[in-house]
């Protein structure tokens, strides 16, 4: 029976996960900077560095990519049935209208967060008209029409700024989406996510204990293509035993799974592409070679 682990990508593995400038939340694998303002330290996102140096602050950390970090093993939400994944596997055409139903899904969370946009800058500019015109007739009005005027102008003056704050929310969403999907495009990328994960998985520890008797496996990581979630199988091989596991990546969601797809004596019984040992593996954990 295959072993399987539910575990979560982090945005960032600091106290502070908001950017000091925009005050967004750090995406999985970017980039950030400390940097000082007056009085203390500020974590800085790599699309802000520019108005930080303008704010006059001053960069005193190397830059540092966040790193995933992945829940214990607790309930399993999304189980992959091993022959169902066989079968899917197998035949081409069911695996190219899968694609073509993640990529489809991928742009409708587009359009629709784009469309909401949309709607609620409408809406901001015609909450500006509005407060333009009652600001012109402040002047004309009589004590009492002037009093009922200044609490409509209170009121849309919240109204206005529960707008700007939902809208700053959309295009902090949007912008994680795209810079997710954009990772996603890079199977060097997603193969080291997937390492990452595996190492901070309750498999590791396992593979560990074995590696103490029989030596240091040759490990291979197989990234499998566009989807979502991104699929990156990794083997690990002795000359006795081997393993092989599947990591599910969704950047998007910030969620990671790491299950055992199988096991088996005889290496020979692996297909060449699982033996390449592309990766390397260290007391530190798995790393790409």
């Amino acid at each position: 029976m295959a072993e399987r682990t539910n575990v979560a990508l982090a945005v960032a593995e600091h106290t502070q996960p908001d950017c000091g400038v925009c005050r967004r939340s750090l995406l999985v694998g970017e980039q950030l900077r400390i940097y000082q303002d007056r009085e203390r330290s500020v974590q800085v996102c790599e699309l802000c560095r520019d108005r930080a140096l303008q704010r006059g602050w001053e960069a005193i950390g190397p830059i540092d990519t966040p790193r995933l970090r992945v829940q214990p093993s607790g309930a399993v939400t999304d189980i992959v049935d091993r022959d169902a994944l066989i079968d899917t596997l197998g035949t081409e055409l069911p695996y190219l209208r899968e694609q073509l139903g993640a990529a489809t899904s991928a742009l409708s969370e587009h359009t629709m967060a784009e469309d909401t946009v949309r709607a609620i800058t409408d809406k901001l500019r015609c909450q500006e008209r509005e407060l333009e015109r009652l600001r012109r007739d402040v002047r004309e009005v009589d004590p009492v029409r002037l009093a009922d005027d200044r609490r409509t102008l209170g009121s849309q003056a919240n109204d206005l700024a529960a707008l700007r704050a939902t809208l700053g929310q959309r295009e902090v969403l949007i912008e994680r989406l795209q810079h997710a999907r954009s990772a996603e495009t890079d199977p060097v990328a997603m193969c080291r996510f997937a390492l990452d994960a595996f190492n901070t998985s309750e498999h590791a520890d396992r593979m560990a204990r074995i590696a103490r008797t029989l030596d240091d496996p040759t490990v291979t990581v197989i990234d499998q293509g566009p989807g979502i979630p991104r699929h990156v199988h990794i083997v690990l091989v002795w000359d006795i035993a081997w393993y092989e596991f599947d990591v599910k990546l969704d950047l998007g969601r910030g969620f990671a799974s790491v299950h055992q797809l199988g096991n088996g004596g005889d290496p020979r019984a692996l297909a060449p592409e699982q033996k390449l040992g592309n990766a390397q593996w260290r007391t530190s954990g798995l790393v790409l070679a």
